[in-house]
């Protein structure tokens, strides 16, 4: 192979991983967009639940009245556990349909629990809002693009040398799909730290 084809497949991969990373923060923002419009459209009584639920929240993190550790434990199933199940799914074929659904469903929560604050507490709730997701939800979304795009990544090479016959090293791509994996889960442990204590702290401030 010589230079000139190996730089013009070097730039078609680079090509790709962009496409594939523009198309999923493309998904993630109209997850995000659907979930604030999904807010406003509730009927009264579900905003009025939404809106105790809410207020109940508040008010145990301005009371200090959490449970730090029962509130780790719970934040980093659900942070992990997903995460598990979106990496399981790109090793399978069949996986990519629910990869695409859970980037899509990261930003519709996202979306949704801005738009609940904003529309319970109005001009009030900007500052609630941003202390709720800043830093750690914004991180999340970003650690959830990178794993749909390493499980989609992953998921590609699995049908190339199944169904199309390409020379390429499963065993390797596998060794790094398992550091992918690695990463997101150091770095799911290290927003859950954030959420059950430093959230709270910077929402006492709002």
């Amino acid at each position: 192979m010589d230079l000139k084809t190996h730089s013009k497949m070097i730039k078609n991969s680079v090509a790709a991983q962009k496409r594939r990373y523009l198309f999923l923060i493309l998904l993630l923002i109209a997850g995000i967009l659907s979930g604030i419009v999904f807010s406003l459209i509730l009927s009264n009584s579900d905003k009025q639940i939404i809106q105790s639920s809410l207020d109940n929240f508040f008010k145990s993190v301005s009371t200090d009245e959490l449970n730090y550790l029962s509130s780790f434990i719970q934040s980093l199933k659900n942070q992990v556990l997903p995460a598990v199940l979106i990496w399981l799914l790109g090793i399978s074929i069949i996986g990519v349909p629910f990869i695409l659904f859970y980037d899509f469903l990261k930003g519709f929560l996202f979306g949704f629990s801005v738009g609940a604050i904003l529309l319970t507490y109005q001009w009030k709730g900007i500052l609630k809002a941003f202390f709720y997701v800043f830093p750690h939800q914004i991180l999340g979304l970003f650690l959830s693009i990178f794993l749909c795009f390493y499980a989609l990544r992953f998921s590609g090479k699995l049908v190339a040398v199944l169904f199309f016959k390409k020379d390429l090293s499963l065993k390797r791509a596998m060794k790094r799909y398992g550091q992918v994996f690695g990463i997101v889960f150091i770095g799911f442990c290290f927003l859950s730290l954030m959420e059950v204590f430093l959230a709270p702290t910077l929402l006492r401030l709002v």
